[in-house]
């Protein structure tokens, strides 16, 4: 079967991306249009299904969120040090036992949370992914109903097969469309 020209340098493309960030790149072949990457114990079906699987990831999240689910929440985070959080309103957490118990007192205190997700980006770079976008979130908090939109950057790391939260950033919109200096 005689290969369009172009195969081979979608190939060295992918190749060239991967050794500029620093990947393995052990094969790259063609297989039913898409190219797959085999290497560091992994294979990755194209930045399709990366970007799902973080996507998939981030929901998990905001599920757990919605439930108050700590033994959910706590399967998502990574344990670690290095590890981030900032709630609206919060300074910053840092290390894993902060983070946990910030997440307990927010079930512990409310009653109902309601998220739609808005302005969902989601960038990958070797084994770190982001999303941002905007949180619109209904809460119930010792008798008071609140709906506020927060703006948020999730991040995590990929470890083995799996996605895992390193960072909740989510900031209040304290202004509206930034001026421009012209």
């Amino acid at each position: 079967m005689a290969r369009h020209p172009s195969h081979r340098f979608r190939v060295e493309q992918v190749r060239a991306v991967l050794q500029r960030a620093g990947q393995p790149t052990v094969r790259l072949l063609q297989e039913k249009g898409q190219v797959k990457w085999h290497g560091a114990g992994r294979q990755v079906h194209g930045l399709q299904d990366e970007s799902a699987e973080v996507q998939e990831t981030n929901a998990r999240f905001y599920r757990a969120l919605e439930a108050r689910d700590l033994e959910a929440m706590e399967a998502l985070w990574l344990h670690a040090d290095y590890v981030r959080c900032v709630h609206p309103g919060w300074c910053l957490l840092t290390g894993w036992e902060p983070v946990r118990q910030s997440w307990e007192a927010i079930f512990k205190d409310t009653r109902e949370l309601r998220f739609t997700l808005s302005d969902i980006v989601v960038r990958i770079s070797a084994d770190v992914a982001w999303v941002t976008g905007t949180e619109n979130i209904l809460t119930q908090s010792q008798g008071n109903i609140s709906v506020t939109a927060v703006l948020v950057t999730n991040v995590f790391e990929r470890r083995g097969t799996r996605w895992r939260m390193v960072l909740h950033h989510a900031s209040h919109i304290l202004t509206g469309e930034v001026e421009s200096s012209a």
